[in-house]
């Protein structure tokens, strides 16, 4: 994984499987017997099926690529049969299906080889001192491929040949076929208050627009429009009729001073433009985008939240194989930076490739990536250049490193002097272009060498935004970052790629001297094998620290109730005064403080009442303090205490301000540095 350029490498897997005779007919055998016929339609979240047979009770049925469990009655329904059943199982999507003279009805009782192919695989782990209770799903793919050899003893031998789930993204397209039309006739009118033009739209093939009623076309070299309550033709004998004139151009584009011409092209595209009707319109927000990209279906209910229903966007990727709540995180620290301008369709007719759009327009310019994470599920990763909060992975030559000593490499090439941004996507009119320039490091490149890199943040609209995107790229990437290679025992197999990992080992070279200790490392790359013989871990850690200690913002709370007396006090504090309870580790103020810590007592405007008070056991939002000599008051702000009256495990975990000769007591201020 390379954060710099957004490229990835998705990985495959093979699994070996004995089997027996009867095992592989579930991979070899010829199509089976159709068992019944769908006998009404059914939506995806419907709880009861009608069916042909009555034969089916208690059973797991195959529609389409559906896994349906029925229920034990069959009930008469007008010459079929009626059951409950669960939607979704062995690891399937729920799915409307339709029961049409065209549709694909038929129901099997066995799986269909004709479904097998993209079907999940997942790989678990089971301790061979428990039972199926502790399995853990360590990895999930897509079957690609099954191959089978002959053994003597045995049925034979199977390999199933297994694409991982950010594989299978890789030549998967949306914008596939949109709704097109083109410009038959132009007319003007006008009323009260305004003049306009009527367009006279026809269809261009019999392909339903998104939206019944309300869309965003582009016209063809002209401007993009909402169209509100017009109902696009769907087919060539069909006409529509549209008012652009009245409707504001989407984009901050310029309105038009003549009219389209006759015959251009006009199709649907998708925005997050705030014009574009509710309906069609994409998230702004970058990691809600994504999860709309990925999980959108033609159908709609792969998930109640982020699947649009929108054939055209559908990247249709299972809700199973999505690490949603990774994406959610993830849009946390990025949503300050909204996608008011992502256009699907805007700039070309031609289907786009769903994997090179979330990687290059949506995560690089964050030096974000595509993962296959943990559990093997599509995840996200960040540059990051700190352990996270409350976790202490440590890496040690004794405990999870294997004999052969770590190899460290340093792309010296692998640099950036200059980064150009595009940004401010306008249908017809383009993007805008900023350029940030290491002078420094460009100077002293050789002669003819420099490395430019171009990020599409064409989403974003706003210039300052856009700047600091590529100040940041200039900054992070103005010097190469070593990357250190190593094999691990099975111990470390919890380590996944974008992880922050504090690491110690004393061969690793670090700043002219051998050894590093506590150096922060990010996992980039992650190869695991599985053999009867062995189970080998290989990984790639880029040295990312930039800093000797990593310390956090320290916490605070804001009292809302006071109970005893003093000196000693409980405090009742406001659950999130200080916190975000969906966002970040602390998912509430007083988890910030600990036993044995010492805070201060400050009144609501930050003058300190008490600078040295004691923290007992913390309980949800309560916090017991001792050696108070005032008497807290609702409002009062309780809050680390000043570096020299702090607790040893408070120095090492929280910032500090240092005082006016740049020291924190007798202990000097720890810069960060980027150089």
């Amino acid at each position: 994984m390379d954060f710099r350029t957004g490229e990835v490498d998705a990985a495959a897997m093979t699994f070996g499987l004995s089997l027996d005779a009867a095992a592989l007919g579930h991979f070899f055998k010829v199509e089976p017997p159709i068992a019944a016929r769908l006998a009404s339609a059914i939506s995806g979240t419907a709880t009861t099926i009608i069916l042909t047979s009555n034969t089916l009770t208690n059973t797991t049925i195959y529609l389409e690529r559906e896994a349906i469990r029925l229920g034990g009655t069959a009930t008469p329904s007008g010459g079929n049969y009626s059951y409950s059943c669960t939607r979704g199982v062995l690891g399937t999507q729920a799915q409307a299906h339709d029961s049409g003279v065209n549709d694909d009805t038929a129901v099997y009782s066995a799986l269909p080889l004709s479904t097998l192919a993209g079907r999940i695989v997942e790989f678990f782990r089971v301790p061979t001192s428990g039972d199926y209770d502790d399995e853990s799903a360590r990895w999930m793919g897509r079957l690609r491929a099954v191959e089978w050899a002959a053994d003597g003893e045995r049925g034979g031998t199977v390999t199933l040949r297994v694409d991982s789930a950010l594989q299978s993204l890789k030549g998967t397209k949306i914008y596939r076929n949109p709704w097109r039309g083109r410009v038959a006739d132009v007319r003007q009118n006008q009323d009260t208050d305004h003049a306009f033009w009527v367009l006279v739209i026809e269809a261009q093939g019999t392909v339903e627009p998104a939206s019944a009623s309300n869309s965003t076309v582009l016209i063809d070299d002209y401007a993009a429009f909402r169209l509100e309550s017009v109902a696009l033709p769907t087919s060539p004998t069909e006409i529509g009729r549209a008012p652009i004139g009245l409707m504001e151009p989407l984009a901050g584009a310029v309105f038009p001073l003549d009219a389209p011409e006759i015959g251009a092209e006009i199709r649907e595209i998708f925005t997050s433009d705030a014009l574009a009707p509710s309906g069609v319109r994409l998230s702004n927000e970058a990691g809600i985008l994504a999860l709309q990209l990925l999980l959108t279906t033609e159908n709609g209910g792969n998930h109640a939240t982020y699947d649009l229903g929108h054939r055209q966007i559908a990247g249709s990727v299972p809700a199973s194989l999505v690490d949603i709540s990774a994406f959610l995180d993830w849009n946390e620290r990025v949503k300050a930076f909204p996608f008011d301008a992502f256009h699907v369709g805007h700039d070309s007719a031609d289907p786009l490739d769903l994997f090179d759009t979330l990687q290059r327009r949506i995560l690089q310019p964050f030096a974000a990536s595509l993962i296959q994470g943990a559990n093997g599920k599509i995840s996200v990763a960040s540059l990051a250049d700190a352990v996270p909060y409350g976790t202490a992975n440590t890496l040690l030559q004794s405990a999870l490193v294997r004999g052969v000593l770590p190899k460290v490499q340093t792309p010296l090439f692998d640099t950036v002097d200059r980064v150009a941004v595009l940004y401010n996507d306008r249908p017809v009119v383009g993007p805008d272009r900023i350029t940030a320039v290491d002078v420094r490091k460009s100077q002293r490149a050789p002669f003819g060498e420099h490395d430019t890199l171009e990020l599409d943040l064409r989403a974003v609209t706003t210039r300052p935004l856009a700047a600091e995107i590529a100040q940041r790229f200039v900054q992070r990437f103005h010097l190469p970052i070593p990357v250190l290679s190593l094999s691990a025992v099975r111990s470390a197999e919890d380590l996944w790629i974008g992880q922050a990992v504090a690491v110690t080992l004393e061969h690793v070279p670090n700043a002219g001297a051998r050894g590093v200790t506590a150096g922060v490392f990010l996992v980039v790359g992650r190869q695991e094998d599985l053999t009867p013989e062995a189970h080998a871990l290989a990984l790639d850690l880029l040295f990312v620290g930039q800093a000797a200690s990593t310390s956090y913002i320290a916490p605070s709370a804001r009292v809302s109730a006071v109970s005893g007396s003093g000196p000693s006090y409980t405090l009742t504090v406001e659950a999130n005064a200080y916190t975000d309870p969906d966002y970040g580790p602390l998912g509430l103020d007083a988890a910030g403080f600990t036993s044995g810590d010492v805070a201060q007592l400050c009144d609501e405007f930050g003058a300190v009442r008490d600078a040295s008070v004691n923290i007992g056991t913390v309980s949800g939002s309560s916090i017991p303090i001792t050696n108070c000599a005032v008497t807290p008051a609702v409002g009062d702000v309780l809050r680390v205490a000043a570096y020299t009256g702090a607790a040893t495990a408070q120095k090492t975990t929280w910032a500090f301000i240092a005082d006016a000769s740049d020291t924190l007591g007798s202990d000097p201020a720890k810069e960060y540095t980027t150089a």
